[in-house]
């Protein structure tokens, strides 16, 4: 290119060159051609001069194409490095739009080329960006693959990452053997397969790599691991309900503490003071808004700005901003009163009724209807649902505590049993510690898995050596059900997990 000149504007810089070369390659049949057709302009966008933008008016050539069997008879001279056939902006700028809308996106790509000189849409750098050829990586030598969801529980892809490099490799449209496979097929070189317990990705590993180890990575180990504890915590349920009731019964005893947490003793006055105290914490909440709104219209009110641009200011109604400027303090919100309740008259009745022991709502109905009461049953009933649930109830002449036990499900107790103790509440604590008293094989279970989760975590391999090395494990008596017993160990369905 030989530069003819500069033409110079308040917003841009027009360059005239000219393309030096008297002969061109035919791009169709790649002949050679001297011969020249005739000459053209092409108008394309170049980088900004210190932020004025600058354009190229580019003299090139057509040539004919003397090759007979050609199908092109004219063709235009090609620049390469310069600009690319049919662009309007050079090779140079379209490499800065590309890296600014793989670094900002679009709208924040736009914003940024706006100020560096240059205009451009947020669809442009969008369209730049999907037709960068993908880089072309060589085939991993650890290959993870899983299943992603793009729409939960209708469709499904496969994801494929390079475990060493920590990068994704490939997107699969489907989870299927068939098309893991192909792709390992077609990417020969995968030595290990790092995969979940899905058969259909073992099936493709054995069909496209089948010398490739498959291997398990470590979420997946320790999710085995936690679902196998899963399964003998749920062989003892009667040392579960028998631990949650001795916490129960120990913090629903315990008078200097109010109980917490999942594994208290939940009774209905614990629940009720925490509605009322919920209740009492909105209530201030919506007390402290209202003392703000107060404050702000005494202030603008002193200051003389009239009642109707204070409304406006402070997004207020005309008549709440005459009741606050009015008043000498922070008005109160009214209590609501509704109207006295059917059951009113009869509550002593009731009271009387329910104390000596009658607590079928429908016995009580009737006597209420021959008692002159002409409400329905569900005032009744919502009458009657918190007496129920009272932590004191009188059963036969007599007061006795009603304990409520919340106990954990098999999942939530392997859980707590590798939670570490510092993260624990009290309650937590004493289930754990009553649980692993009562129960030898979670006991054991939990030494097992808490020493593995360390191994994982330090990835310490003479560790991991010595803990697969058989161990003394407690009696079989004491930890298999009855079914079980007398088996060889190895056979057992824990030692198999």
């Amino acid at each position: 290119m030989h530069l003819l000149g500069f033409t110079a504007e308040a917003t841009s810089i027009t360059a005239s060159l000219v393309a030096t070369a008297s002969a061109a390659a035919c791009p169709v049949c790649g002949h050679p051609s001297a011969r020249i057709h005739s000459r053209y302009i092409r108008r394309v966008s170049d980088l900004p001069w210190h932020g004025v933008a600058v354009r190229l008016d580019l003299h090139v050539h057509r040539f004919f194409c003397d090759q007979p069997t050609c199908p092109r008879q004219i063709f235009t001279q090609r620049l390469p490095g310069v600009v690319a056939p049919y662009a309007r902006r050079t090779e140079r700028l379209q490499a800065w739009f590309t890296a600014v809308g793989f670094a900002a996106g679009g709208e924040a790509g736009v914003r940024l080329l706006r100020a560096l000189g240059l205009t451009t849409s947020a669809d442009t750098l969008v369209r730049q960006i999907r037709r960068t050829p993908l880089a072309q990586r060589p085939t991993p030598r650890v290959l993870s693959v899983d299943d992603w969801s793009r729409r939960r529980g209708q469709t499904y892809g496969t994801l494929l990452v390079d475990l060493e490099a920590h990068r994704p490799v490939e997107v699969l449209p489907d989870r299927s053997a068939a098309t893991f496979a192909r792709w390992l097929e077609q990417h020969p070189g995968v030595e290990v397969v790092c995969r979940d317990r899905g058969g259909s990705y073992a099936d493709g590993a054995r069909q496209g790599a089948p010398h490739a180890v498959q291997v398990a990575d470590r979420w997946h180990v320790v999710k085995n691991l936690m679902d196998a504890l899963e399964r003998g915590a749920s062989r003892e349920q009667r040392t579960l309900r028998a631990a949650a009731h001795a916490v129960a019964v120990a913090v629903a005893s315990a008078s200097s503490r109010q109980p917490t947490g999942p594994l208290s003793a939940m009774g209905p006055d614990v629940a009720l003071s925490r509605r009322v105290s919920r209740q009492e914490h909105q209530r201030s909440e919506r007390h402290a808004h209202r003392r703000a709104r107060y404050e702000a219209v005494q202030h603008l009110q002193t200051k003389g700005v009239p009642l109707t641009q204070i409304a406006q200011e402070l997004a207020l109604d005309r008549s709440t901003v005459r009741r606050y400027a009015h008043a000498t303090s922070c008005p109160e919100r009214a209590e609501r009163r509704g109207q006295p309740s059917a059951l009113a008259p009869f509550r002593a009745y009731l009271q009387e009724r329910w104390e000596a022991g009658e607590h079928n709502a429908q016995h009580l109905l009737a006597k209420l209807r021959s008692r002159g009461y002409t409400g329905s049953s569900t005032i009744l009933y919502t009458l009657l649902a918190p007496w129920r649930s009272r932590p004191y109830e009188r059963r036969g002449g007599q007061a006795r505590r009603t304990t409520r036990v919340h106990r954990l499900s098999p999942r939530q107790t392997a859980w707590l049993l590798v939670k570490p103790s510092t993260e624990q509440s009290a309650e937590e604590q004493r289930f754990v510690q009553d649980v692993l008293e009562r129960s030898a094989l979670l006991a054991y279970a939990q030494q097992l898995v808490t020493t593995f989760f360390t191994v994982v975590h330090t990835r310490r391999r003479a560790v991991l050596e010595e803990w697969l090395c058989p161990r003394p494990r407690p009696a079989a008596s004491s930890i298999w059900p009855d079914s079980l017993k007398g088996s060889d160990a190895t056979s057992q369905p824990w030692q198999q997990a």
